[in-house]
């Protein structure tokens, strides 16, 4: 993946007994140079662009958009553990830490739960985006059964309900598609399955801001695979 949204695999060169390729002139007045980032492969980002190139590369709409949506909830453990330990560290940072009784433990024993209560999958999503994402890049790639996600977007008193309305729908969707059809019972926030390819665009976007963001986070602080 890359910022002009390619997409690169390895293969062979072409070989043609016909063609003399160092014969081949190439005219270069009018080639505009391509900037490129370099690939970082540092924690947690391989799993992040296999997830991406999943979405970025399946021929099955329903596929794509799975994937897109698990690259959001890949990094939206890192947005709660950051939130998570952020309060914990102000916790710790008052005068009570210094001699903790019994009352100041169970303060962190329910911030703890209280935090796990609260996070669930639909949370999860949600915070990812307030965190990682700027819906204004989005509004014109909206379905238009999110018609009112987008009016919230554009007015910025509204744009909270706006992360909350998506949210919604990407988590909706998303459990539609990937649980059985007769069994799954409708929430009414499913995307319908003629505008899932609007859909999918979005949530390719949203996955790219993740991804940007993740990236720009220190190795220590990045939730994946290999300290969960």
């Amino acid at each position: 993946m890359t910022c002009h949204d390619l997409v690169f695999r390895c293969s062979e060169f072409p070989v043609s007994r016909e063609i003399e390729y160092a014969d081949i002139e190439i005219d270069t007045t009018d080639i505009t140079p391509l900037m490129l980032r370099q690939i970082d492969l540092s924690k947690g980002m391989k799993e992040l662009y296999q997830l991406y190139i999943e979405g970025a590369t399946s021929n099955n709409d329903e596929w794509s958009f799975v994937s897109f949506v698990r690259v959001i909830e890949f990094v939206s453990m890192t947005v709660a553990k950051r939130t998570a330990h952020d309060e914990i560290r102000t916790r710790l940072s008052w005068p009570e830490a210094l001699r903790p009784d019994a009352s100041f433990i169970d303060g962190l024993i329910k911030l703890v739960n209280d935090q796990r209560e609260y996070y669930k999958q639909k949370e999860y999503i949600k915070r990812a985006m307030v965190e990682c994402c700027d819906l204004t890049r989005i509004t014109d790639l909206l379905p238009a059964y999110l018609e009112g996600v987008k009016k919230s977007i554009i007015n910025e008193k509204e744009r909270k309900s706006a992360y909350e309305d998506l949210s919604e729908a990407i988590y909706s969707t998303r459990n539609y598609l990937v649980h059985a059809k007769a069994a799954y019972e409708m929430s009414g926030k499913e995307c319908p399955d003629t505008q899932l390819g609007s859909f999918i665009l979005v949530t390719r976007e949203l996955a790219y801001q993740v991804i940007c963001w993740y990236a720009n986070l220190p190795e220590h602080a990045r939730v994946c695979s290999e300290n969960r």
